[in-house]
């Protein structure tokens, strides 16, 4: 339990930390090649970024073998405060007093969901919602290429964090099975990376039509509120006795705190131009 809320934690900086690097490789992109902003792949901070993105998703995957899903989600949603704390170091974004507290309540609430997170039971999944988890991502990839292009990008971020909400589920029926051959020819190990690049599809969309901080905020919301209706209802999930109404309040506290910082976080990544803003979290696997 402490060691994979350590790696949740990990994950939750690497996260935080990537989406300040790829805006910052952007800005020296853009700099140097304006015209041919593709270029960006190639700078070292874009990167270094993509790297510790896919290192944070990996170690993310593995905490859902001992973490219930709603306490994963909502610890990292956490890494929006460690991108505004990064972004005021690292690109010279000032935090204001509400920055500061926003990001002091989200260490606290995410502590305390750490704390009371019962250790997850194997087989707590019904083999009845497994169909409905393979079934969503078809659903999923058709609303985003029918639907959703027609309505607004807000509409895009919530499909986005369902999608990464689907992708920890798919994670965690993955682990119950043993050996390279059988997890590779589990269709939830497919489930796992087909759900993420959805994510990824829908929320980078999103961000070039919406706001960064709205589309942000958004997400990151729909996968703690999700992901915490999903881990009681089909995963069995609770928290410790006793600690009911702080994990509610922590929760609560956590998506408050998102729509603070994500506005910062997006001010730090828009301050030149609205292309470096579709960079804040896109490549994000939660």
């Amino acid at each position: 339990m402490v060691a994979a809320y350590l790696l949740c934690l990990i994950a939750v900086f690497g996260y935080g930390i990537a989406a300040v690097l790829q805006a910052k490789g952007m800005r020296a992109a853009m700099a140097a090649n304006p015209d041919q902003s593709f270029k960006f792949m190639g700078n070292p901070y874009v990167l270094v970024g993509l790297v510790l993105d896919f290192v944070s998703w990996g170690l993310s995957r593995v905490a859902l073998g001992y973490l219930p899903l709603f306490a994963v989600q909502t610890v990292l949603a956490g890494s929006i405060a460690v991108t505004t704390v990064a972004a005021s170091l690292m690109l010279g974004t000032k935090l204001s007093r509400t920055d500061r507290w926003a990001v002091i309540a989200m260490c606290v609430a995410i502590t305390v969901v750490g704390a009371a997170a019962a250790p997850v039971v194997d087989d707590v999944s019904p083999p009845a919602y497994e169909p409905y988890l393979l079934a969503a991502l078809p659903v999923l990839l058709v609303l985003g290429l029918t639907v959703a292009r027609r309505w607004t990008p807000v509409f895009e971020a919530v499909l986005a964090g369902i999608a990464f909400v689907c992708s920890a589920m798919a994670a965690r029926l993955v682990q119950g099975h043993l050996g390279i051959i059988s997890v590779l020819t589990s269709p939830f190990t497919w489930a796992v990376v087909g759900h993420t690049l959805v994510g990824i599809w829908l929320h980078t969309r999103a961000m070039g039509r919406g706001g960064a901080g709205q589309i942000t905020a958004v997400m990151w919301s729909t996968e703690v509120v999700v992901a915490t209706v999903v881990g009681l209802v089909a995963f069995g999930e609770s928290v410790r006795s006793g600690w009911a109404i702080p994990v509610a309040l922590a929760i609560i506290t956590v998506l408050v705190a998102t729509v603070v910082l994500a506005r910062t976080s997006a001010e730090a990544v828009e301050a030149r131009t609205d292309v470096e803003a579709t960079l804040l979290h896109s490549t994000e696997m939660a």
